[in-house]
C-alpha cells in the first residue's frame, strides 16, 4: 500500500469512525429483550461500575496529553529577579553600613513558529491518542452492556427452567402416587412403583439443581447491578418477545467490522504513530523561535531607562549533530509499522468475529424453529389426552405422561429461544452494539 492510499483509507475510516462514536453503548438493549427498562439499568450501572475506572482514568492522562502539547504553541515567558542584600565597609571611619544593592531583572519571551510543523504533528499525535481511548472506553462499556443483556436473558431462562421443573416434579409425584395405589391393590407389579419413585427423586434433585443455578445467578446479577433498588432477577416478569430481531445484511458485515470500536481505536493509534513518526523527522530540521528580552537594574524602566536594555530577534537552531533524533526517527518509524499491522489484524479478527456470530445465530435459530414446531405437535397430543382423560377413556398416569414430554419438549424451546437472543447479543457486540 502506497502512502497515496493509506492516507485516502485513513480520512474514510475517520469518517466511518465518527458515524459510529455517536452510538450509545446503553440503548437498544431494552427493546431486544423486551424490557425497556434494561436501557436505563444498563446506563446507570455503567456510571457505577469500576471496572470501566481504568479506561476512564487513562482517558483523563490521554485528554492532560493533548493539553500540554498543545501548550507548545504559546509562547514562554521566563523572568529571573536577583535582589541582594549585603554590607558595605566605609574605609574613612572604619564602621559598617546596611546596603541594598539594585535590583537586577531579566525578562525574555520565546515563541517557537513551527514553521515545518513539528509541534503540529505532536499535537496530531496526542489528539488521536486521546481519540483511541475514548473508543476502548467505548469497546468495554459495549462488552459490560451485553454482559448485562447475556445475564437478563439467563435469568429469565433459569426462572422459567424453575417453574417447569416443579410442574414436572408434580406431575412426577402424580405418577407415583398413582403406581402406588395400583401395587397396593396388586394390580401391578413393585418395580413400576420403584421406578415411578426414582423419577420423583430426579426430578425433586432437578427443582434443587434449578432453584441453585438461579441463585448463583442472582448473585453475578448483584455485581453487575450494585443498586439494591433494582428488581431481583428472579422477580423479571416481562414476557421475551417471540419473534427474533432481524440480523444484518451479508453486505454490510464488512462494514460494521470497520466501525467496531477496538478498529476504530487500533486505527486511531495507527494514526497517532504516524503523526509522531512526523514530528520526529521534523525535529531534525531548523527550528525558528521569536525572541523578545528585556533586562536591567532598577524597580521600572520608566523611572530609569537608562539601566534598562531590550531587543527583539529571530533565533535558527540548525541540529548539526543529532545522533539521538536519528535513533528516534527509527523508533518511531517501527511503531508505525507495528500499529499499522495491528490495525489490519485488529480488522480481520473482527471481521471473523461478527461471522462465527452470524453463522452461530443462523444455526441456533433453525433448532428453535424446528424445537417450536415440535413442542406445538405435543401441545396438541396433550391437549386430546387431557379431553379423552376427562371422558374417562385413559388414566392419569397416561396424561401426566403427556404432560411431561411436553414440558420437556417446552423446557427445549424456551432454551433455544433464550439461546437464540442470546447468540444475538453476541452478534450485536461483535458488530458494535445495537442501534438506538
Amino acid at each position: 500500500m502506497n502512502r497515496f492510499s493509506s492516507y485516502c483509507m485513513a480520512a474514510l475510516l475517520l469518517m466511518l469512525g465518527l458515524c459510529a462514536k455517536g452510538d450509545d453503548s446503553a440503548s437498544g438493549w431494552g427493546a431486544m429483550v423486551g424490557n425497556p427498562k434494561l436501557d436505563e439499568w444498563i446506563a446507570a450501572a455503567i456510571s457505577e461500575a469500576p471496572s470501566l475506572g481504568i479506561s476512564s482514568a487513562s482517558l483523563r492522562v490521554a485528554a492532560a496529553d493533548e493539553r500540554s502539547a498543545r501548550a507548545e504553541r504559546r509562547p514562554t515567558f521566563n523572568a529571573d529577579v536577583d535582589l541582594r542584600a549585603g554590607q558595605r565597609r566605609n574605609a574613612m571611619t572604619g564602621g559598617e553600613t546596611a546596603d541594598l544593592e539594585p535590583v537586577s531583572i531579566d525578562l525574555n519571551v520565546a515563541w517557537e513558529l513551527d514553521l515545518l510543523g513539528r509541534i503540529r504533528s505532536t499535537v496530531g499525535a496526542t489528539r488521536l491518542a486521546k481519540e483511541a481511548g475514548e473508543y476502548v472506553l467505548r469497546d468495554r462499556e459495549l462488552a459490560f452492556a451485553a454482559e448485562i443483556a447475556h445475564s437478563y436473558l439467563e435469568g429469565k431462562l433459569r426462572a422459567e427452567q424453575l417453574a417447569l421443573s416443579r410442574t414436572a416434579l408434580s406431575a412426577r409425584e402424580t405418577i407415583a402416587d398413582y403406581h402406588k395405589a395400583r401395587v397396593a391393590a396388586g394390580l401391578e407389579r413393585i418395580e413400576l412403583r420403584d421406578q415411578a419413585g426414582a423419577d420423583r427423586l430426579v426430578a425433586d434433585r432437578k427443582v434443587a439443581e434449578a432453584r441453585e443455578a438461579l441463585a448463583l445467578l442472582e448473585m453475578h446479577w448483584r455485581y453487575l447491578m450494585p443498586d439494591t433498588s433494582r428488581p431481583h432477577i428472579a422477580s423479571l416478569t416481562e414476557e421475551l418477545p417471540e419473534a427474533l430481531p432481524k440480523v444484518p445484511e451479508t453486505t454490510e458485515l464488512h462494514t460494521l467490522a470497520l466501525k467496531r470500536p477496538d478498529v476504530q481505536a487500533a486505527r486511531a493509534l495507527w494514526q497517532s504513530a504516524q503523526q509522531r513518526t512526523k514530528a520526529a523527522k521534523r525535529s531534525r530540521l531548523p527550528t525558528v523561535e521569536a525572541l523578545v528580552k528585556a533586562e536591567g537594574d532598577g524597580p521600572s524602566p520608566v523611572e530609569e531607562p537608562e539601566e534598562w536594555i531590550a531587543w527583539a530577534g529571530i533565533r535558527l537552531s540548525l541540529p548539526v549533530l543529532a545522533p539521538e533524533n536519528s535513533a528516534t526517527t527509527e523508533k518511531r518509524r517501527g511503531e508505525e509499522d507495528a500499529q499499522a499491522a495491528l490495525y489490519k489484524e485488529t480488522a480481520r479478527l473482527a471481521l471473523l468475529d461478527i461471522r462465527k456470530a452470524f453463522v452461530a445465530r443462523a444455526h441456533v435459530e433453525q433448532q428453535w424453529l424446528a424445537a417450536k414446531q415440535e413442542a406445538n405437535q405435543l401441545k396438541a397430543k396433550l391437549d386430546s389426552v387431557t379431553r379423552r382423560f376427562d371422558q374417562g377413556l385413559v388414566p392419569v398416569a397416561t396424561r401426566e405422561a403427556a404432560h411431561l414430554t411436553w414440558l420437556g419438549a417446552e423446557e427445549l424451546r424456551i432454551s433455544l429461544h433464550t439461546l437464540a437472543l442470546q447468540r444475538h447479543i453476541a452478534l450485536l457486540k461483535a458488530c458494535g452494539g445495537p442501534t438506538p
